[in-house]
């Protein structure tokens, strides 16, 4: 549409004269006009092209046209697509797959070789629960905590970040990423271990187990939640330790607890265990094997599970929270 102007001509908008070698030329009249009115007013102003010629209406925004509803739509849009890339690209690594085998085969070893006449079904439930909870957290940090640094090392970040994809939507679709693989974990070898279950006990099945699975997806979401936020502003040996601690000490809540209010310890050691207990979100109180071999910590009642679920969200917005903040205002 636009071409070099060879001579000097009046804008039929404003009737000023074009110089030379600027504007734009209409391609069906070749009357010359200024940019800016050429813009402004759509087109071509002459009656014999007038509609042939004019310029086509802008495109809106899909995010700003359509109010709060398509703004929202559009935001859910782009963090599921980070996510989506998230979980392809950790499903695609020899990491995951490497440990997931190794976790299986673990699982498959203790169950087997753990199996007793009197008690065999708790045992069986103890150790495969146990192996899930503590595999799973090993996954779930030895893949997560790589996810916003070596985006941001390898400068895939950047190619990402151009597009109308905002800095926390790319950090809430890494975090939703996470979760996804660590359902994907947790499911699989929830099922190998339902199915050892069922061909040890000759068909028989503890539904128990499926909440007992459901709450270490839980845990380790919000242990994912923890790593992302970490990740955010620490070394990637930093983030592995401090998610291990935070893993250790929250499955021990109930022994610092024990120890807070144990009646000869010093007001400081009261006042240190208390504060741990209080700090790191409480892992062991979301693990249901201790109610179905323990019968202690925590059961099955539908107020101390949901206490437990509100403990560990309340940490796990927090975290997210601070890793948005952190990362929206991180030097890239």
């Amino acid at each position: 549409m636009t071409t070099t102007v060879i001579k000097q001509q009046t804008c039929p908008h404003c009737q000023a004269p074009v110089p030379p070698a600027t504007g734009v030329i209409c391609d069906t009249c070749r009357q010359s006009y200024h940019q800016e009115c050429w813009d402004k007013q759509g087109g071509c102003a002459t009656e014999n092209c007038k509609g042939a010629c004019e310029l086509p209406p802008p495109i809106p925004c899909e995010s700003t046209s359509g109010g709060p509803l398509l703004s929202f739509l559009a935001s859910l849009r782009n963090i599921f697509l980070v996510a989506g890339n998230t979980i392809t690209g950790v499903l695609r690594g020899v990491v995951l797959n490497v440990l997931l085998v190794l976790a299986a085969l673990m699982i498959i070893a203790s169950c087997w070789t753990s199996m007793d006449p009197k008690g065999g079904h708790e045992v069986l439930i103890d150790s495969g629960l146990a192996g899930i909870s503590v595999l799973g957290a090993i996954i779930a940090i030895l893949t997560g905590f790589t996810l916003i640094p070596n985006e941001v090392e390898g400068r895939t970040l950047y190619p990402v970040l151009s597009k109308p994809v905002r800095r926390w939507q790319f950090v809430l679709g890494k975090f939703f990423g996470a979760a996804g693989v660590n359902g994907i974990v947790v499911g699989l070898l929830s099922v190998l271990l339902f199915v050892l279950y069922m061909v040890k006990f000759n068909g028989q099945f503890d539904p128990r187990m499926i909440m007992a699975s459901v709450m270490i997806f839980a845990m380790l979401t919000v242990l994912s939640g923890l790593i992302i936020f970490l990740s955010t502003f620490m070394s990637w040996i930093g983030t592995i330790i401090v998610s291990m601690v935070i893993w250790l000490f929250g499955n021990y809540s109930q022994f610092f607890h024990d120890l807070a209010i144990g009646s000869e310890r010093s007001g400081f050691s009261t006042f240190t265990m208390t504060l741990v207990q209080k700090l790191l979100p409480n892992f062991q109180a979301m693990d249901m094997r201790y109610a179905i071999v323990q019968q202690k910590v925590v059961n099955f009642d539908a107020l101390e599970v949901g206490k437990a679920l509100g403990n560990g969200g309340l940490y796990l917005v927090i975290a997210l929270a601070l890793a948005v903040l952190i990362f929206n205002y991180r030097e890239l």
